[in-house]
């Protein structure tokens, strides 16, 4: 894909589609099926969501978006940004209460939601009355579904301008510190990053993206690299059935924090200590579905002993550091660097110095502002 073609995140799945075309996008279980999207597909898909927007909304609007990864969240996600308004995606785990002071905080005025929040609806609709039109992730009888878009319309073919300038996301920050911030991402702050490295993926590599989709190391590492690079995004369904979809996925290339890698790791140990005629690299590979060939860490910081537990494996980890207000990675490594355990190098376009014990950072991914 050439760099300097991408400005926005419309560019990046227009350009996916030029490049990668009837390539698989992603994959996700349906039932007992595997369904598969192509780099076409999505771009028709997100145009469809921007049509029902401009036409049933209007030009100005907020949308929100809840729910694990899936095809339907990623359409929407993109189908908002490309009418040149900003997406907000939310915490799949936050209680009403906290959803809809969120909603209300980011002036949000459509509302995209996963089925399993529509015992919420009744509450959100009393607490938000600002939010004119509903749209369910799954198909619905009883409202408007990203499903029935889809087959309703067509691919807008005029959309606004929209600049690396324009704002694209407003992404809540855990609030560990205090009151949960929303960060302004803009189209050039996302695209910058997703830009920052090169070599890190190819088309034919599969990625089993686990983490939560709100959260921005996983939405910028996980899924706009696999625009950029061409390669597929299998979703794990479930936080239980990890090592079920490793071994129905057989990814490249997994994103994990080091609780999630700790835990495979002991379950690996395990393992091999129930069959210790079975070499340990063998039931490692066995475990992640035999086609591994590294793992990303981010997050959180990883314990050494279960970097050196990996390496044992033949099964190298390479680490980054980063915040969501820099879209975020602020340094990263590739698995073939020949540093190992730390994270990475300062990615490309970033200055850091260090203030009074303070990383302070200055780049095109640094954030436009916090919302409010």
């Amino acid at each position: 894909m050439d760099k300097n073609s991408v400005k926005t995140l419309r560019d990046l799945y227009e350009n996916a589609a030029k490049c990668y075309g009837d390539g698989i996008f992603i994959k996700e279980k349906s039932g007992k099926e595997i369904v598969e999207k192509t780099f076409n597909n999505f771009n028709d898909d997100c145009k469809k969501i921007a049509n029902y927007l401009l036409t049933e909304v209007g030009k100005n609007l907020h949308a929100a978006v809840i729910g694990p990864t899936s095809y339907a969240y990623l359409v929407s996600y993109f189908g908002t940004v490309s009418t040149a308004n900003p997406i907000v995606p939310l915490d799949a785990q936050l209680p009403c209460p906290d959803l809809c002071e969120l909603l209300q905080r980011a002036d949000v005025t459509v509302f995209f939601y996963d089925s399993r929040y529509a015992p919420m609806l009744d509450a959100i609709k009393a607490a938000c009355p600002d939010i004119t039109h509903y749209i369910c992730l799954q198909q619905n009888e009883n409202s408007v579904s990203t499903e029935s878009i889809i087959a309703d319309y067509k691919p807008a073919t005029e959309l606004p301008e929209v600049t690396p300038e324009t704002l694209a996301a407003i992404v809540y920050t855990s609030g560990t510190t205090g009151k949960s911030k929303g960060v302004m991402l803009s189209h050039g702050n996302l695209i910058d990053n997703t830009m920052c490295c090169d070599g890190e993926s190819a088309p034919g590599e599969s990625t089993l993206t686990v983490l939560p989709i709100h959260h921005i190391y996983c939405f910028t590492c996980d899924i706009l690299l696999s625009l950029r690079y061409g390669s597929s995004i299998c979703v794990n369904d479930s936080m239980m059935r990890i090592a079920m979809n490793l071994k129905l996925f057989q990814p490249t290339i997994i994103l994990l924090v080091p609780m999630i890698a700790e835990t495979i790791l002991k379950q690996i140990k395990a393992a091999a200590a129930a069959k210790p005629e079975i070499p340990e690299r063998a039931i490692a590979q066995a475990v992640f579905g035999g086609r591994l060939k590294g793992i990303y860490s981010g997050g959180a910081y990883l314990a050494p002993e279960t970097l050196n537990g990996y390496k044992e494996l033949g099964i190298p980890i390479s680490q980054g550091y980063g915040m969501t207000e820099c879209s975020p990675r602020i340094s990263s490594s590739i698995f073939t660097d020949e540093s190992y355990g730390d994270v990475g190098t300062v990615v490309r376009g970033c200055e850091i110095k260090i203030e009074d014990g303070e990383i302070v950072v200055k780049s095109p991914s640094v954030m436009q502002g916090y919302y409010k």
